[in-house]
């Protein structure tokens, strides 16, 4: 019997994606697939159908004039939220994202509405439209996210013994929540894009991860039509905090004067 290729760890894993191929895998890029396959059953997570997710979109439809408010007749601008069809992603055009390729779409929710907003990074003052959506059925979901509290630095210490399970795991979460950029190419998403197809063809709906900007979760959803947006409004973004302390592992420059 032919001895198990080594474990790659998802740095390695998402090396190989971007720079050698990414449809016919070498032995230990498959082997890190199977290793997932065989684990992410202790990842499942069942979403109910009754209990709602929500997306937001920068901007708003319109706006109309009030009815008057008092007895001068004043008015003011009220904002109309986009419709329904607009708060879903539009069939074979679906834009490139961590979880899905360019024409292949998927439904990007996050489990409140500011975590939905978060995502979008909108700016102070910015108007948003917000749809709460509910599943049309049960959801299957494997979940990222356990292990999230794992630091970069706890978790390349764990990794310096050889990757696991556990680790490749907790790499993906953080792979799944990392903030897109507008200087990222098709390559840089073709690792996650590679492990949600895998957890597709396993029957999973969709995927759980941390979000990084809230305090909530993230689903991505594989199959658009498996949630339906009911209800909609616009919000308005009142502030924008920003926390940071010192990374642990940085080097620092000082010029004496």
């Amino acid at each position: 019997m032919a001895a198990l290729p080594k474990l790659i760890s998802y740095r390695e894993f998402a090396s190989r994606c971007k720079t050698r191929s990414r449809f016919i895998r070498d032995a230990e890029s498959e082997h890190f697939l199977g290793v997932l396959a065989d684990t992410v059953g202790q990842r499942r997570t069942a979403w109910p159908k009754d209990k709602p997710l929500h997306r937001a979109r920068l901007g708003c439809a319109r706006f109309v004039q009030s009815r008057p408010q008092n007895e001068d007749g004043d008015t003011f601008d009220e904002a109309v939220p986009y419709g329904p069809d607009c708060m879903k992603p539009l069939p074979l055009e679906g834009r490139e994202g961590r979880a899905n390729p360019k024409g292949i779409p998927a439904l990007y929710l996050a489990t409140d509405d500011q975590t939905a907003v978060s995502e979008i990074r909108p700016h102070l003052l910015a108007l948003i439209s917000v749809a709460i959506f509910y599943p049309t059925r049960d959801l299957n979901l494997a979940d990222c996210s356990r292990d999230h509290s794992l630091g970069p630095i706890a978790l390349a210490f764990r990794e310096a013994n050889g990757p696991s399970p556990a680790t490749i795991w907790t790499a993906l979460d953080r792979a799944f929540a990392e903030p897109i950029h507008e200087s990222e190419t098709s390559a840089d998403y073709a690792p996650t894009q590679v492990v949600a197809e895998t957890l597709k063809t396993l029957g999973f709906d969709g995927l759980m991860f941390k979000s990084s900007v809230g305090n909530g979760m993230n689903v991505v959803l594989f199959d658009p039509t498996l949630a339906v947006p009911i209800e909609g409004h616009v919000v308005e973004v009142d502030a924008i905090e920003y926390r940071m302390s010192r990374y642990p592992a940085s080097q620092s420059w000082k010029i004496d004067a």
